[in-house]
């Protein structure tokens, strides 16, 4: 499956409620809310190099429920980075304990470089 995400840098003279109204016009399903909490992980040699084609990002992410906050899937993803920024081949599944992801990240060597907790907006065009 190949999936297209779209990002939208927001001026200061639009809103993100003016883009999302405008963006409704064109999509096909209600907009989903999903709260995730993302744990990003570098091999050692490349925390502080910058991400080149073929460098490998894991990340163990953790989808609450954004009304009651309460866990709802753990999810490990290895990224490799494509020729270009924005293309990458990502190998994701579940696991049943993201913490015992993360500790298990940490014994093989990779290092944890950031977490990033956000709210995500999804639907269909």
């Amino acid at each position: 499956m190949i999936e297209v995400e779209s990002k939208f840098k927001i001026s200061g003279d639009i809103t993100q409620s003016d883009l999302l109204t405008i963006l409704k016009e064109q999509l096909i399903a209600p907009i989903l809310s999903k709260h995730q909490i993302d744990t990003v992980f570098l091999l050692p040699e490349q925390v502080d190099a910058p991400i080149m084609p073929g460098s490998k990002i894991m990340r163990v992410r953790d989808v609450l429920n954004p009304e009651t906050g309460e866990l709802q899937q753990s999810l490990m993803t290895l990224k490799v980075e494509g020729q270009t920024k924005l293309v990458s081949d990502e190998y994701e599944f579940a696991v049943d304990d993201g913490n015992a992801a993360r500790q298990m990240l940490t014994a093989l060597g990779w290092q944890k470089v950031v977490t990033v907790d956000k709210i995500r907006l999804e639907s269909k065009t």
